[in-house]
């Protein structure tokens, strides 16, 4: 595609071209165009509201004032919540924060690793018994 069929479909999806695709190189425009439809408008594993509830909460956490207004304004226009908005940008914090705690305090991978892999274990064996007791208390005719 040229220049001005790239600038007919992002006017065709955001009702205008903003400046930022107008910097951009022709050597470039059309696959950085074609990623961004596909990771953040085509439908996909992953609905696009909560695709942009991430971009928030990644946004955020890099301090891009431009990808938080970006991703912020498409996540309502997908029907996110302030509240949902601002659980991402609370997940987002957190996870920053620790990134810097674990980071700093040098945690060992293999460790943490073998950590996590047992707090994984833990919590679905405590899901499968809870769903199994769950189970067999529907099946004694209680709860009919």
């Amino acid at each position: 595609m040229n220049r001005e069929e790239i600038y007919h479909e992002i006017k065709k999806l955001f009702g205008l071209v903003p400046s930022f695709f107008k910097m951009i190189s022709d050597s470039t425009l059309e696959q950085e165009w074609n990623l961004m439809k596909r990771i953040q408008s085509d439908e996909g594993p992953i609905p696009v509201k909560y695709r942009e509830l991430m971009g928030v909460a990644i946004s955020e956490a890099i301090k891009c004032r431009y990808s938080s207004l970006f991703h912020t304004e498409r996540a309502k226009m997908n029907g996110a919540t302030d509240a949902e908005i601002e659980a991402v940008i609370n997940f987002g914090r957190l996870s920053s924060s620790w990134s810097t705690t674990l980071n700093g305090l040098q945690i060992d991978d293999d460790r943490f690793k073998e950590e996590m892999k047992k707090v994984s274990d833990y919590v679905q064996s405590r899901r499968a018994a809870e769903e199994e007791l769950y189970a067999s208390y529907r099946g004694s005719g209680c709860c009919s």
